[in-house]
């Protein structure tokens, strides 16, 4: 059971009304948040929308990153920058260079 305002609403058959745009399992959420509540809504929601062909047919592939992709590995290639402070009114600059380890702090 649940509420919806001043009406208490069952859990049965709520995740089909509320899944036929199929939104995916954020927006069915946000969705069944606005009209219902039961407790372990979140988690039907989930299952449901994990269980529906047509979701997982369309729902974007997470793309995959090949381990050691992050960029070239030559003399500068990859730089990191940072700032730290403020410290006695002053910001400090460091900058690491990745495949040297090189490393280089300036206040500024």
């Amino acid at each position: 059971m649940g509420r919806s305002g001043n009406c208490v609403c069952s859990s049965t058959g709520s995740n089909s009304k509320l899944h036929e745009p199929h939104l995916g399992i954020r927006r069915t959420q946000e969705l069944a948040r606005l009209y219902v509540w039961f407790p372990g809504i979140t988690a039907q929601i989930e299952n449901f929308v994990n269980g529906c062909l047509i979701c997982q047919e369309s729902r974007k592939a997470i793309p995959k990153i090949p381990v050691g992709s992050l960029g070239t590995q030559r003399k500068w290639g990859r730089l990191h920058l940072d700032f730290a402070g403020p410290s006695l009114g002053r910001t400090l600059a460091v900058v690491f260079e990745a495949s040297t380890g090189w490393i280089d702090a300036q206040w500024c």
